[in-house]
C-alpha cells in the first residue's frame, strides 16, 4: 500500500513546463502548460519549481524500466472490447472479503476528450466469475503521471480510490471515489466525492488515527486536502494560494475551506541559499529550460534554453538560433551569487569555442556573459507562464503561427494513433504510447515540432516534420487529413529529408441536428 506522507507532486510550473514551453515561444509564444511529480515527505509542503533530478552532463537519455516490467503484469479478468487501451492494472481489496477486485486504468478509442478512465470488476458468486461492477471517468489525460491507489480517506474503514494525474493543459488532477450503495442493489459500486485540478500542487494531509480506529472499534479522522494554486495577483512568481477541502459526512463528499495566501518570499530564500551549497548537476537542473532576456544589448524577445539532457545550449532571436554543444562545466561562486563557468562549442562551426560565465542572482533570474561576442549577454528570466502572457500581451513573436492546429484523434492506416489537445500529443504505435509537447508554425514552410517527455518532466527526444494539411466537407462528414514529412530546421528555413511520409486521417461524422 502506498504511503500518502511520501505523495506530492510537483507544480505544473516545475520542470514539465519549462521544457515543453519553448517549443511554444519559438511557435509564437502559444498558450500551456506542463508539468511533473515528485516524491513529498509528510505534513504541507510548498512546492517550488526547479528542474528533474540526478542530470549528469556524461550521461545520453535512458529510457525509464519500469519494476513492473520485470515481472508478470496482472491480466485482466473481464473480456474488454478493442476500443479499450489498458495502461494499468492493479488487484486490491475494496470491499475487505476474500476475493481481490481489479482496477482497470484504460482509455477509449472513440473518447474525443481522451480522459483516462477506471474499470472495477469484482467477482461473482452465482456466475463464478469476474464481471465489470462499475466505470468512472477521471479529470486525467497523461497516462505516464498517472497513479491510482486504494485509502481510507474519510475514516470509515472502506477505502477510496484516489487518483492521482496531470490533464492536457498540464495542471495537477486529484479524483476520489468512495464507495456507495449500487443502483442495481448489488455488487461494489462508486461515486466521486471530490474532483480537483491545480497548477501548483495537491496533497494529502494524513495524519495518524487513534488505536481505536487501528482496532476497528472506531471511525477515524478524515485526512484534509490541500491545493496549492499560483497566485497571479501576487508580487513573487512563488506566492502561493493553499485551499483546504474536508471531507463533510452528512454531504457524503470533500468541501473547500476558506482560501490561504502563501508568500513565497521564504521559498525563494530557501532555494536560492541551497544553490550555494549545490553541486555542478544540482546548478544544471535548475537553469534546465527556457530562459528569457530581460536586459542586454538588444533586449528583443532573444531567449535561451539550458538542456543538459541533450548537452546544448540554444540562443533564438527571432527566426534565427545559435546552438552550442555543452561541452563541461565548473561551479563557481560569483560576486551576484551561485553560477557555473561553462565551456561551449558551436554546434555549426566546430572550430568556434566559447567560455560563458552564468550568474544566479534570484530563484527566477540569471546573468550570462558569452566570451567573444556581447550578442547574448544580458539579465534572463525564467520563463513562466505569466512571463509568457506578459509577452503576449506586449505582441512580442519569435515565429509566426498556422491557422490550421491539428485537434483530436488522428489514425493511420497502420494503426498508429496520435491525439492532439494543444499544446500536448500522445503518440500511440504497437502498444505503446509516448507522449509530450508540439509546437505548429510558419517557417517558409508548416512546421510541426514534436518533443517528446518522460514521467520525470525530461525531454527524451525531438522530431522535426514539415506539416500538410487538408479538409474535404461533404453533407455528412467532413475528413480532416495531415502528412508528416520528416524534416530539420536551418536558419534559412525548413529543409525535407528523404525518409518517408506519415499520413494520418481524421473522420468527424455530422449528425442530423448540426
Amino acid at each position: 500500500m502506498l504511503d500518502l506522507r511520501k505523495i506530492v507532486t510537483l507544480a505544473a510550473l516545475g520542470v514539465f513546463v519549462f521544457v515543453a514551453v519553448i517549443l511554444l515561444v519559438v511557435a509564437g509564444f502559444r498558450n500551456g502548460e506542463l508539468s511533473s511529480t515528485t516524491p513529498s515527505v509528510s505534513g504541507p509542503r510548498f512546492i517550488v519549481p526547479s528542474a528533474g533530478g540526478d542530470i549528469s552532463l556524461s550521461d545520453r537519455p535512458r529510457t525509464a524500466v519500469s519494476i513492473q516490467d520485470r515481472e508478470e503484469a496482472p491480466q485482466p479478468k473481464v473480456p474488454l472490447s478493442q476500443d479499450y487501451v489498458v495502461s494499468q492494472i492493479i488487484n486490491a481489496n475494496l470491499d475487505l472479503d476474500q476475493m481481490d477486485e481489479q482496477i482497470i486504468v484504460y482509455k477509449r478509442r472513440d473518447d474525443s476528450s481522451d480522459r483516462i478512465r477506471l474499470l472495477v470488476a469484482a467477482f461473482d458468486g452465482v456466475r463464478g466469475s469476474y464481471i465489470p461492477v462499475w466505470e468512472g471517468v477521471t479529470s486525467a489525460n497523461n497516462i505516464r503521471t498517472f497513479a491510482v491507489y486504494h485509502k481510507d480517506l474519510t475514516g470509515d474503514h472502506s477505502p477510496e480510490i484516489v487518483a492521482f494525474g496531470t490533464d492536457n493543459r498540464g495542471n495537477q488532477t486529484l479524483d476520489v471515489f468512495r464507495r456507495t450503495s449500487s443502483p442495481t442493489g448489488s455488487h461494489l459500486y462508486f461515486e466521486s466525492i471530490l474532483s480537483i485540478s491545480a497548477d501548483a500542487s495537491i496533497e494529502i494531509e494524513e495524519m495518524e488515527r487513534s488505536d481505536a480506529y487501528n482496532n476497528a472499534q472506531a471511525l477515524g479522522a478524515a485526512f484534509p486536502i490541500a491545493l496549492y494554486r499560483r497566485n497571479e495577483d501576487g508580487d513573487n512568481p512563488l506566492d502561493l494560494i493553499k485551499t483546504t477541502y474536508y471531507y463533510h459526512p452528512g454531504r457524503g463528499d470533500f468541501i473547500a475551506g476558506a482560501d490561504e495566501e502563501i508568500p513565497g518570499t521564504g521559498i525563494e530564500e530557501a532555494q536560492l541559499a541551497a544553490l550555494y551549497d549545490a553541486d555542478t548537476d544540482a546548478i544544471h537542473q535548475f537553469l534546465s529550460g527556457p530562459w528569457f532576456r530581460e536586459s542586454g544589448p538588444t533586449a528583443n524577445g532573444e531567449l535561451v534554453f539550458f538542456d543538459p539532457v541533450r548537452e546544448s545550449i540554444v540562443f533564438y532571436r527571432g527566426e534565427t538560433q545559435e546552438s552550442y554543444l555543452w561541452m563541461n562545466s565548473y561551479k563557481t561562486i560569483y560576486r551576484t551569487g551561485p553560477g557555473l563557468w561553462v565551456n561551449v562549442r558551436n554546434e555549426s562551426i566546430q572550430t568556434v569555442r566559447r567560455q560563458a560565465s552564468i550568474a544566479i542572482s534570484s530563484i527566477d533570474s540569471i546573468t550570462i556573459n558569452l566570451e567573444g561576442t556581447d550578442m547574448w549577454d544580458g539579465t534572463y528570466r525564467r520563463l513562466t507562464p505569466g512571463l509568457q502572457q506578459s509577452l503576449l500581451r506586449r505582441g512580442g513573436s519569435v515565429t509566426r503561427s498556422i491557422a490550421t492546429v491539428p485537434d483530436g484523434l488522428f489514425r493511420a492506416d497502420s494503426g498508429e494513433e496520435i491525439f492532439f489537445s494543444a499544446p500536448h500529443f500522445t503518440m500511440r504505435q504497437n502498444g505503446s504510447e509516448t507522449s509530450g509537447a508540439f509546437a505548429l508554425y510558419e517557417l517558409g514552410s508548416p512546421v510541426l515540432q514534436l518533443q517528446m517527455i518522460n514521467r520525470n518532466g525530461l525531454v527524451t527526444n525531438r522530431e522535426t516534420f514539415r506539416f500538410d494539411f487538408y479538409e474535404t466537407r461533404s453533407a455528412d462528414r467532413t475528413i480532416r487529413r495531415i502528412e508528416l514529412t520528416p524534416a530539420r530546421l536551418k536558419v534559412d528555413g525548413l529543409v525535407s529529408l528523404e525518409s518517408g511520409t506519415r499520413r494520418f486521417e481524421q473522420i468527424e461524422i455530422h449528425s442530423d441536428e448540426d
